[in-house]
């Protein structure tokens, strides 16, 4: 079984950090892969209390103990944090389950409090031999029972905590699913929503944000709720409706042409031929001129756009319409 235990020092330069203990000595470490991958189910600043399955590994992480003596140079009290990993097996499971229970009974944060004090390098120094006793006597409590198979999850008070622990005093954990699959088994924090626990497909969760009371089955079967697609502007609706007209109205003038009276607008200006009012409200209007240049006119704002624009307007609009 391998042991790691987070903490920090006094002063600044001595921030928080992971070491691994053995009986040799201890020696700083990255976080350990199994706590990146799962610690997001966790409040990890608040305590915290998480198992969990990641192919023939177990994994107990407990984050988030107050020490009763040492503060930061800011005088803030340090947090401990101690994480399990070892082979999927019953010994190490009944390891595991026991410094389970005694975190949720509350009953941890003294004995790994007592097994860490302030020097060495890092501001920690850490007993393996308080360690692994505490762990050798909180797993002769644990039974072997058959675990449950129900998923539950409510909120993290006293009575659901002690449920829990009985359970895991009492039962094994249930049988992997899947042997190369990861399994979250057991969370107990502080802000984790339930949808989240239903995601993860948690077989035993608490959480402050749980509406629930009482510990009570959820459905595993959980589809996150899709979001609704975001609304369509309605102004880029009726442009590119607008454009589309504009691109019709022009191939049946240029397919089928047709000869109008000519409208003379004024001795400055070509002759034109208007071709259909393409707005409601007659602002944009569709005009040949005596050369059979296309062109549509804004008669609010005096514009005139030539029939090469327009079909490039055109080609904007049905890009537009892929994309949307």
């Amino acid at each position: 079984m391998e042991i790691y235990v987070q903490s920090a020092g006094v002063s600044e330069q001595q921030d928080y950090i992971w070491q691994k203990i053995t009986e040799t000595g201890q020696k700083r470490v990255d976080e350990p892969i199994l706590v990146k991958k799962f610690k997001d189910l966790l409040q990890t600043e608040a305590p915290s209390i998480f198992i969990g399955r990641e192919s023939n590994k177990l994994i107990l992480l407990v984050t988030g103990m107050k020490a009763t003596q040492r503060k930061d140079y800011r005088n803030r009290t340090i947090r401990n944090s101690i994480a399990l990993i070892a082979q999927d097996n019953q010994e190490n499971e009944q390891k595991i389950r026991g410094i389970a229970v005694l975190a949720l009974e509350g009953k941890l944060n003294n004995k790994i409090d007592s097994a860490i004090k302030e020097g060495g390098e890092y501001g920690f120094e850490i007993s393996y031999e308080k360690i692994e006793n505490t762990i050798k006597e909180a797993s002769l409590k644990t039974k072997n029972s058959a675990g449950t198979k129900p998923v539950m999850s409510g909120k993290n008070s006293e009575s659901n905590r002690k449920i829990i622990a009985d359970e895991l005093g009492e039962s094994c954990l249930p049988e992997k699913t899947n042997a190369s699959a990861s399994e979250a088994l057991v969370v107990v924090t502080g802000i984790k929503t339930e949808d989240a626990f239903k995601k993860a497909g948690v077989w035993r969760g608490l959480s402050n944000l749980v509406e629930k009371e009482t510990l009570s089955p959820y459905e595993k079967n959980f589809f996150p709720q899709i979001e609704e697609p975001p609304k369509l502007n309605v102004e880029l609706i009726r442009l590119i409706i607008s454009l589309g007209v504009i691109g019709l109205i022009i191939l049946w003038f240029l397919w089928s042409p047709i000869k109008f009276p000519p409208i003379v607008q004024n001795p400055f200006e070509p002759t034109t031929v208007v071709l259909a009012a393409i707005s409601p409200d007659g602002q944009y209007f569709a005009t040949a001129d005596s050369d059979g240049e296309v062109i549509v006119q804004d008669t609010k704002k005096k514009l005139r756009i030539p029939l090469e624009i327009m079909l490039r307007l055109n080609q904007l609009q049905l890009a537009l319409m892929e994309v949307m």
